[in-house]
């Protein structure tokens, strides 16, 4: 859809864009794509899944977000971000024998978390200090 409209930016509104789609929807996590490198299955989602930190996207996603019409300041107040630990909720991912080499079941954190992973030892830099370092 961003292409699209990127490329409506570039050539005229008045120019038609086809977009041709596999999937019977568009954005979610409802999807997965799956890729095999080296004989590893890679899983990941098939579109986004979430707009957890919109302020630390890159200028192209937040000027897109702005020509659409969304607020990115609105968010920090609109979004109840504490809302699953308030009802005690929680989430698990499930890693089964056959793919993964064992069966296991890994809780974490859902909706509240920053770059958590059960076993692994906090970040070094910060989000925003990693983005830094990319660029």
């Amino acid at each position: 859809m961003s292409a699209a409209y990127f490329y409506q930016q570039k050539h005229g509104r008045d120019k038609k864009v086809l977009i041709l789609d596999n999937h019977d929807d568009f954005d979610g996590h409802a999807r997965r794509n799956e890729h095999t490198i080296n004989d590893q299955r890679r899983i990941g989602y098939g579109r986004s899944q979430t707009l957890v930190k919109p302020q630390a996207a890159h200028k192209i996603v937040q000027d897109l977000l702005k020509d659409i019409g969304i607020d990115i300041e609105r968010f920090k107040t609109a979004y109840d971000r504490d809302f699953f630990k308030r009802h005690d909720l929680g989430a698990n991912a499930y890693f089964n024998k056959q793919v993964f080499g064992r069966d296991k079941v890994v809780a974490h954190p859902y909706c509240n978390y920053s770059n958590y992973i059960e076993g692994l030892q906090g970040p070094k830099l910060s989000n925003e200090e990693a983005q830094r370092v990319q660029r």
